[in-house]
C-alpha cells in the first residue's frame, strides 16, 4: 500500500507533465477530450514508448533517475524539461493507437484511418 504522501506527491507531478503536454491548459485526451486525470497519460507519438522505458530503466540502474515510488516516465519528462514527441491520451486511446500505429485512434477518427488504409 502507498501511503498517502507518496501518493498525492506522484499525482502532483503527474498533472504537472499532462498540463505541460496539453499545451498548460487542463489535462485531456488529445483524441477523444477525456478529462478525467485518472484516466489519462503520456503516449509517445512515434510509437517508441517500448525502446524509450528501456532507456529509463537504464538511467535508473546507473543512478541518473531516482527510481523511487511513480511512473519513472513522468518524472524523467520534467528532468528532461518536457521534450517533443509526447502527447496525452485516455487509456483507450492510447491502446487503440498502439495497435494501429495511428497519430489519433481509428475509433474517434474514423477518417484518417480511412485515409491510410483505403485503396
Amino acid at each position: 500500500m502507498i501511503c498517502s504522501s507518496k501518493k498525492n506527491k506522484h499525482k502532483k507531478l503527474k498533472i504537472r507533465v499532462l498540463t505541460y503536454y496539453s499545451h498548460n491548459q487542463k489535462p485531456i485526451c488529445a483524441c477523444c477530450g477525456e478529462t478525467h486525470i485518472e484516466f489519462l497519460t503520456i503516449d509517445h507519438i512515434y510509437c517508441n514508448g517500448n525502446s524509450h522505458r528501456k532507456l529509463i530503466r537504464k538511467e535508473i540502474k546507473k543512478g541518473k533517475l531516482k527510481a523511487k515510488s511513480g511512473a519513472p516516465l513522468y518524472r524523467w519528462l520534467e528532468e528532461n524539461n518536457f521534450p517533443e514527441g509526447f502527447q496525452v491520451l485516455c487509456s483507450n486511446c492510447n491502446m487503440c493507437r498502439g495497435k494501429n500505429k495511428q497519430r489519433f485512434c481509428c475509433v474517434h477518427h474514423p477518417e484518417l484511418y480511412e485515409e491510410q488504409h483505403s485503396p
